[in-house]
């Protein structure tokens, strides 16, 4: 959801609801390396 210019993640909202898909075993390393490989990442890092 975008409000003015900033978009609206609700990270906690769809982690809480189990919308937000992870790998089974997650430590640092391996979330950082998951989200490195996400289109949605790269795309969110280009944002900014």
């Amino acid at each position: 959801m975008r409000k003015n210019n900033e978009i609206k993640w609700n990270l906690l909202e769809r982690f809480k609801g189990n919308l937000l898909p992870l790998p089974e075993k997650v430590d640092g390393e391996a979330a950082g390396t998951y989200l490195k490989r996400r289109q949605s990442w790269k795309d969110l890092k280009a944002l900014m």
